[in-house]
């Protein structure tokens, strides 16, 4: 069961600092880090994911060091500029590897609108096998139940 967290008083500020754009794409974005939490996805703060921000290329919003997935609220997320500052003021601390790993592929793929970095349990199990998953078919890259 999820725990209910009482989100920082300084996070009614967050909305009014933000487009609309921006703050649909942080409740989405939470939403998802929710959702993947749900589904015990992620690896502690050892995952995570990013969305660019909508209108602006050079900048993403990334999840916060030290906050586990369920604890993720829009008015949390990071707003990150493309050379790694946090571009709104913000108690959290910034995940400077998750950064890193983003920026590289917003970087390398232009059009890339999100970037999820998961180790799920069946793939950290695959991948830990001598050749890890060969993609032969479609087929091979669907796990069952």
């Amino acid at each position: 069961m999820a725990t209910v967290i009482k989100a920082p008083s300084f996070s009614r500020s967050v909305r009014t600092q933000v487009s609309r754009e921006e703050w649909g794409a942080r409740e989405d974005l939470a939403a998802l880090y929710r959702f993947i939490a749900s589904k015990q996805w992620d690896d502690h703060i050892f995952t995570h994911l990013s969305m660019r921000v909508p209108g602006e290329p050079n900048s993403y919003l990334l999840n916060p060091l030290n906050l586990t997935f369920d604890e993720i609220t829009a008015s949390s997320l990071l707003k990150v500029s493309s050379t790694g500052e946090k571009m709104l003021e913000s108690p959290y601390l910034l995940n400077r590897a998750a950064y890193i790993i983003h920026h590289a592929v917003y970087a390398a793929i232009d059009h890339a609108a999100c970037v999820i970095h998961l180790h799920t349990p069946h793939g950290t199990s695959v991948s830990m096998q001598a050749f890890g998953l060969l993609p032969y078919s479609q087929h091979s890259m669907m796990r069952g139940k």
